[in-house]
């Protein structure tokens, strides 16, 4: 990015990374997802997936373990930077967590300390900071306007890589690329329908 050789990045939103992300590239970056037909680009990736069987003869037992994942004490107190609250007041609580510029306990029992010491980025160090106000509004804003979910799929992304490495070492043309690649997406997407 900062030789400029590097427009556009695809990668997850991690909280910590958002937070230094413009100190790394050394630039105000733009947010935007996916292009599409509905203008909003950007995914939830859920991790840690829990359902109940429609049919289940123990309904009640399974959501009795399905609740303690969505109750205020669970969420509040397992929130990391590389996973969002579903809970809102949860999500308020991340955000004033990762805002924080003193130690404190939360009101959940949680001990909270400010960003600090060094994070490297390959060859780019800096010193950690907590979130500004500006850059938490920005986050809150990215988070509210998503709207879908997703999963990765990775035997797509495999398909991508192997057949990007033949245009990479100059055995094939970038039309012949695309072209082999959009036809293996094709034929997995139909044969996986």
């Amino acid at each position: 990015f900062r030789e400029g050789k590097i427009l556009f990045n695809d990668g997850l939103l991690f909280l910590e990374d958002f937070i230094s992300a413009e100190d790394v590239i050394g630039e105000e970056l733009n947010y935007i997802g996916y292009p599409n037909k509905d203008k909003q680009g950007s995914y939830f990736i859920l991790n840690g997936k829990v359902g109940m069987y429609a049919k289940s003869d123990v309904k009640e037992g399974a959501w009795e373990f399905i609740r303690i994942f969505m109750t205020r004490e669970y969420q509040g107190k397992t929130m990391e930077s590389y996973c969002i609250p579903t809970r809102q007041d949860c999500f308020n609580l991340m955000i004033e967590g990762e805002m924080a510029t003193k130690k404190y306990t939360n009101e959940l029992g949680r001990e909270i300390r400010p960003r600090e010491g060094e994070r490297t980025y390959g060859n780019i160090s800096l010193q950690a900071k907590p979130m500004t106000k500006e850059q938490a509004e920005k986050y809150i804003s990215i988070v509210n306007d998503t709207k879908k979910s997703g999963q990765f799929a990775w035997t797509l992304m495999d398909i991508v890589d192997e057949e990007a490495q033949y245009y990479f070492n100059g055995d094939k043309s970038l039309d012949e690329t695309v072209k082999i690649i959009q036809n293996r997406i094709h034929t997995y997407i139909n044969e996986n329908r």
